[in-house]
């Protein structure tokens, strides 16, 4: 059993007792989260094709020319607010990335844009560190029953990470602190 599903059915159990460890089903509760024939039909087809599991089919999904040209303008506005200034954008080598959407984003903002080599996690070894971090410390730990809870608490975990959170590799300094004095 995942912690995951422990820690639900511990929720459940908590709010409703016994009959609150009965099996749900998995269908949207809410109708405007509920997906199109057509969009039932794409999924399907991935996964006989593919053999991927929702959450994999969520993340390439979710993952657009739009999304990810968005996500790099508004992490560098929010960046540079904070004073630390971005020059270089590394990405895997997903389509997104290599668009001209994602490529009009990284002219406008100034930065340059470098992607991984294929079949090297090495690579990211940083980022990869970052999500299980996020997930050990953050995460795993919560019953985060809605996508609200779960932005609020990543939200607070990431000011926590890089302003509080003393880290040993930078002789336990914040992230933040780090930043301003290498700018000094």
């Amino acid at each position: 059993m995942s912690r995951t599903t422990y820690y639900r059915g511990k929720q459940r159990f908590a709010t409703e007792g016994i009959p609150g460890l009965a099996d749900r089903s998995s269908r949207p509760r809410c109708p405007r989260m509920a997906h199109t024939p057509d969009q039932e039909q794409a999924i399907a087809g991935i996964r006989t094709a593919r053999g991927w599991d929702p959450a994999r089919i969520a993340l390439v999904r979710g993952r657009s020319r739009a999304t990810a040209a968005g996500f790099l303008r508004r992490m560098t506005t929010h960046c540079r607010t904070l004073g630390i200034p971005v020059q270089r954008v590394q990405s895997d080598n997903g389509s997104p990335y290599g668009s001209a959407r994602w490529k009009e984003a990284c002219a406008e903002l100034g930065v340059v844009a470098r992607r991984t080599r294929p079949h090297r996690p090495q690579t990211k070894g940083k980022v990869e560190r970052w999500f299980q971090t996020m997930q050990r410390e953050c995460l795993y730990p919560h019953v985060l029953t809605s996508e609200g809870d779960r932005q609020v608490a990543i939200d607070a975990f990431v000011r926590y990470h890089h302003c509080d959170r003393p880290h040993l590799g930078i002789d336990g300094r914040t992230p933040l602190s780090r930043l301003a004095q290498l700018d000094n």
